[in-house]
């Protein structure tokens, strides 16, 4: 009789009706503890992505003295990347360094100025925004080289 005692199984206590209570109790505070933290986490990614362009405070930088702009989590620019004419104008890519982690489309306005200061040509570009990879702008410029290096380019944001 006392063999078949120490060879008879015992139920799992989670089996129980009072370890499938606990069990429920312990998920449901899990879950309600993991609130707050999902919550932050959203914040957090509202955070990074960028405010449009306010068309009534746009702030230019000239593009050698362009420094990291606050307004967008400290987005730095590099400079020029590549210059490439065309049949109808140049293509302008401005490199980018994302250092906010930014994600989302981000519209700039640039003007190119002669020595003297005169407008010769405004632009409009979008940069889209990723935490990772190259952040490249590109702007269209309908004049000529010559005028493009003479002048003083200017980035609004």
């Amino acid at each position: 009789m006392e063999a078949s005692k120490e060879w008879q199984l015992k139920r799992p206590w989670i089996l129980t009706p009072k370890g499938q209570r606990s069990s429920m109790l312990f998920a449901t505070l899990l879950a309600l503890l993991s609130i707050p933290f999902a919550a932050l986490t959203v914040a957090q990614e509202l955070d990074r992505q960028p405010q449009p362009l306010d068309t009534t405070q746009v702030d230019y930088c000239e593009l050698k003295n362009c420094e990291k702009i606050s307004k967008l989590a400290n987005l730095e620019v590099v400079g020029i990347e590549s210059i490439e004419e065309g049949k109808y104008g140049i293509l302008i890519e401005i490199r980018l360094l994302n250092h906010g982690s930014l994600s989302g489309e981000r519209e700039v306005w640039a003007e190119l100025r002669s020595a003297t200061g005169n407008r010769i040509e405004s632009m409009r570009g979008v940069v889209q925004l990723s935490p990772k990879g190259k952040q490249m702008l590109e702007l269209f410029f309908t004049g000529n080289l010559d005028e493009l290096q003479s002048g003083k380019l200017l980035l609004g944001f």
